[in-house]
């Protein structure tokens, strides 16, 4: 018998409702992407923190190279600043070239100086002479304020927030003989990081925030002003200063992109292409500045700063491609490894988390301080702005002042200066004929030099003339006056020996429309010679 089919009904299975996380899972995973997105906003590559050792120590050695050439003028009792003539810093770390006045004592500071430069420059012992670094150049600094202008703010708040950076994981002989241990994250997210890029754009904010004069949000004409002064300008500047709407253009949109063009360098997505967006406006800014006006470092120290910023893509999408280009035209680069460019690889074998990141009581009060100071930092720089109330006590500037914090950042101010002119030292010799004390044409030549930047000797002693001209510093006149009629005098004797000194300065207003103010000469100081 053949049985029977008997068809049956399908059976119908109602699909599950899923059900929803409990309320901890959910703020587990919103937990994890404010942290994710965080670690976008502030991560640094371990590469491009090694980058940024290097740059720093190559800046270092050329700051000391360019005022080593005129160390006994700036920093011995036999120059320009004798150290009677300024007050002890309260600070002892700042006293080391108060220990002694004379050229040799300072050109052994110095010289330790460039040693610690360079250990930084190939990374060895790396925070301690990050440290040492710091240390010896808030001292020179600290010797001759007169010296200092822009880049010499940023380069010491640079090695400051570097003593707490991981600056020695790559490219350095700490990572190379194992002092170091590799670093188990793609990138650095930590305290230290997001303090040091906070200081960054601090910089850019207060820059943007202070042009706010006339002459950058109505009339437009600040970029004119800045080039025609003549005391700065390059010849590329001078002829670029013809071009009115070019230059009304660059007025209205250069605060707009100093003050809110650093948020691309923290977007929480797409971080790397805006972190590169963001370094080649910035690298194009500073190359402007410094391809049309005299500003010495500054532009480099500005782009060694900002070279820590560089995310990933950089290294994976140029620097390698550069090098493997590199070593196939070139084959002894071929014995050179440039792996050392690649991303961190993951760790072999797996470490122990608390040997990773110990968690203790001194690293805890150590980013706690950090904060602190990041925070100080801004409200000095909140306080630095024109037509706003001070938010930072008084009693609390010493903080700022001994740990070098103190700053402010104003490049050609709410509206560029109109103030130019150039420096004439005229000498007058025991037979009275006169004598241009720093570049030795007799009789002393007033008349317009066909370029004002050469007048000066090198940006350092440009820094000096320009700060005496200000009623702040002209109290310092009398012992310029007295060294540099002392210098001469040294090489010269008889009737060739100068009697008296006379600093002038040939002051040349700025005008509006490619005008100027009849010529003025200034004298600022007149000292009779021993």
């Amino acid at each position: 018998m053949g049985g029977a089919c008997v068809a049956r009904p399908a059976r119908h299975h109602r699909p599950a409702v899923p059900s929803l996380p409990p309320e901890s899972v959910r703020n587990h995973e919103m937990g994890k992407t404010g942290s994710r997105l965080l670690r976008n906003m502030f991560s640094l590559d371990w590469r491009s923190l090694a980058l940024l050792r290097i740059g720093l120590a190559v800046i270092v050695l050329c700051d000391l190279y360019v005022c080593g050439r005129s160390l006994r003028a700036f920093y011995s009792d036999d120059g320009v600043m004798p150290r009677d003539w300024l007050p002890i810093p309260a600070n002892p770390l700042m006293r080391l070239h108060y220990l002694a006045g004379g050229a040799g004592f300072e050109a052994g500071l110095l010289a330790l100086e460039a040693v610690f430069a360079l250990l930084l420059l190939v990374g060895w012992r790396t925070r301690w002479v990050t440290a040492g670094s710091w240390l010896l150049l808030l001292s020179r600094q600290a010797r001759n304020p007169l010296l200092l202008f822009g880049p010499d703010i940023i380069l010491r708040l640079g090695l400051f927030w570097g003593m707490f950076l991981p600056l020695g994981r790559r490219f350095s002989l700490d990572a190379a003989a194992g002092r170091e241990r590799p670093p188990a994250e793609p990138d650095y997210f930590g305290v230290a990081g997001f303090c040091f890029i906070l200081q960054f754009l601090l910089i850019y904010l207060t820059n943007g925030a202070v042009k706010s004069g006339l002459t950058w949000q109505v009339s437009h004409t600040a970029v004119y002003e800045a080039l025609a002064l003549e005391m700065y300008a390059r010849p590329l500047g001078t002829w670029l200063n013809q071009f009115d709407t070019l230059n009304q253009w660059l007025s209205a949109v250069v605060p707009y992109l100093e003050f809110y063009g650093p948020v691309l360098f923290i977007l929480p997505w797409w971080t790397g292409r805006a972190r590169l967006v963001a370094f080649a406006l910035f690298f194009l800014l500073q190359l402007g500045f410094n391809l049309t006006m005299t500003l010495g470092l500054f532009g480099a120290v500005m782009v060694v700063v900002m070279a820590a910023l560089l995310p990933a893509e950089f290294w994976t999408g140029c620097a390698e491609p550069v090098w493997r280009w590199l070593a196939g035209r070139f084959p002894f680069l071929r014995g050179w490894s440039g792996a050392g460019l690649a991303a961190v690889p993951p760790p072999v074998s797996p470490v122990e988390p608390s040997r990773l990141s110990p968690v203790t009581g001194l690293r805890w009060l150590r980013d706690g301080a950090l904060l602190f100071l990041a925070g100080f930092a801004a409200a000095w720089d909140h306080d630095s702005l024109p037509g706003h109330e001070p938010v930072l006590p008084r009693s609390w500037h010493w903080i700022g002042w001994d740990l070098g914090l103190d700053q402010q950042f104003d490049m050609f101010g709410t509206d560029p200066q109109t103030d130019d002119g150039w420096f004439v030292l005229c000498g007058t010799m025991a037979d009275g004929r006169t004598v241009d004390a720093f570049t030795g044409v007799s009789p002393a030549n007033f008349s317009h030099p066909d370029w004002v930047p050469a007048t000066y000797r090198d940006q350092r002693w440009a820094a000096l003339l320009v700060q005496l001209w200000y009623p702040g510093a002209q109290g310092y006149l009398e012992p310029f006056a007295l060294y540099v009629g002392r210098d001469w005098n040294r090489t010269h004797s008889g009737n060739e020996r100068m009697v008296s000194l006379q600093v002038n300065f040939m002051w040349e207003g700025i005008g509006p429309a490619h005008t100027r103010e009849p010529l003025d000469r200034v004298v600022l100081w007149t000292e009779d010679l021993p």
